[in-house]
Parts: structure tokens; C-alpha cells; sequence
């Protein structure tokens, strides 16, 4: 049985915080093989995301079933990332500093990312980059995580999963690019993460495009309780 790690406001300003420094890195053309990005929205946190996180984390896996269905009124389609951490069962670690190095791990992915990748879903040589991808879709304006601890076998174990309110769609490229970054903001920079679109800017459902408007459809809390129970 798992202990569900109680977030704080703090701890999800630290979520945050590190989601939007990553971010705005990219959006800033800080890495050779990574393109400017014109638009690249700011990560706010979403409480409706954290509580389907943490009804999907009491699962204690890193994939979800086929059949799970999550959804929120505004991200009908979400996509997630996973990771846990394994450690001895005498150690006592900061949770938060934990959760930290598993988004620097998905982050990490950038060095196989090019390019040709922000649009294919795929690199080169074949490395995982799907965790960077969900970090970093652009048109993505929210987040919401959970974390469980359990122990097994004289180990503890920590794990975490970020719902993100954008699922990317086809081959659409990951990110609009720019000649500056943040020059295709409606709303302007951020004054904080100057390479981001101001907090302001939001975009809304993003599975409401691509031409698929008629399959999209925005369910009451009580569907998002059903699809739980399902499991």
C-alpha cells in the first residue's frame, strides 16, 4: 500500500518553477540543435490535472491501462510522464528533491532531440524522447502532478506522474518557431520567463483541433470518477 505524498503550495510552486525554467531555456534557443521558439506558453498549475494524477498514481505504475480514460473539462485529452526513483529502505530522502531529478531526467532527453525530431516524434538513433516532448509541447498551458511512496522487498520507492493539459496531435510540430523567441505571443512576454508568453495567454482544449472538433467532447467531473472506477 502506498502513502500519497501531500503537495504543498510551495512544493507546487517548485513544480512549476522548474517546468517553466526548462522551458523557457528551449524557447531561448540555449541548445544547439533546438530551434527558437516563436510561441511557447507558461505552466500554470491545474488542480483538476493534480487530482486525476492522484487517482492514476495509486495504481503504483509507470504506464496507465490501455482502457484508462482521463479527462478534465479543459484538457479532454491529456498527456503524462512517469518515473520513480528506487532506493534502500534504512535511507530517508527529500521528496521534492527527488521529484526534481526525475523532470531533469525527462528534460534530458533534449540531446537526442533535433529539429526533424519536434516534428517526427522520433530520434535518430532510436533514444526515448517522449518525456521531453510532453515537457515541452508549446501550445501545453498547465500541469498538475502527484507523488506516492511504498515500500517492497527493503526498498522504497517514489513515484511520480505530471498530467500536462495538451496531448500532441499527429505530426504537428512541437513548438512554433520564431526568429526571436516569443515573437508569435498574442499576449507578449512573460516578465518573469522572458522567453515564454505571459501568464495571460492560454490556449484552451487542445484535442478541440487537428479537424477532430466532433469526436472532442468536454466531460462533467463525475465521467472522470467513472473512468477511475473502470479500471
Amino acid at each position: 500500500t502506498g502513502e500519497v505524498f501531500t503537495i504543498t503550495e510551495n512544493d507546487k510552486k517548485k513544480i512549476m518553477k522548474i517546468h517553466n525554467v526548462y522551458r523557457n531555456m528551449v524557447a531561448k534557443g540555449s541548445f544547439k540543435l533546438l530551434p527558437i521558439a516563436g510561441r511557447m506558453l507558461k505552466l500554470k498549475w491545474d488542480e483538476n490535472l493534480a487530482f486525476i494524477a492522484e487517482q492514476a498514481i495509486k495504481v503504483c505504475n509507470l504506464t496507465l491501462p490501455d482502457d484508462a480514460v482521463f479527462s478534465t473539462t479543459y484538457a479532454t485529452q491529456p498527456s503524462y510522464n512517469s518515473a520513480y526513483n528506487k532506493y534502500p529502505d534504512s535511507s530517508s530522502e527529500d521528496e521534492m528533491k527527488i521529484a526534481k531529478s526525475q523532470i531533469k531526467a525527462w528534460f534530458d532527453q533534449y540531446r537526442y532531440v533535433d529539429l526533424c525530431a519536434l516534428k517526427s516524434n522520433k530520434s535518430k538513433g532510436g533514444q526515448e524522447i517522449g518525456h521531453f516532448q510532453r515537457l515541452m509541447n508549446g501550445l501545453n498551458d498547465r500541469v498538475g502532478c502527484a507523488i506516492i511512496k511504498y515500500s517492497q522487498d527493503k526498498f522504497k520507492y517514489q513515484l511520480m506522474i505530471c498530467f500536462y493539459g495538451c496531448h500532441r496531435m499527429g505530426k504537428k510540430m512541437l513548438y512554433e518557431l520564431g526568429k526571436v523567441p516569443g515573437d508569435k505571443c498574442k499576449c507578449g512576454a512573460d516578465h518573469r520567463f522572458k522567453n515564454l508568453c505571459n501568464k495571460q495567454e492560454r490556449h484552451g482544449d487542445c484535442s478541440l483541433e487537428s479537424g477532430r472538433k466532433e469526436e472532442a467532447k468536454k466531460p462533467f467531473i463525475k465521467e472522470v470518477f467513472d473512468g477511475i472506477q473502470n479500471w
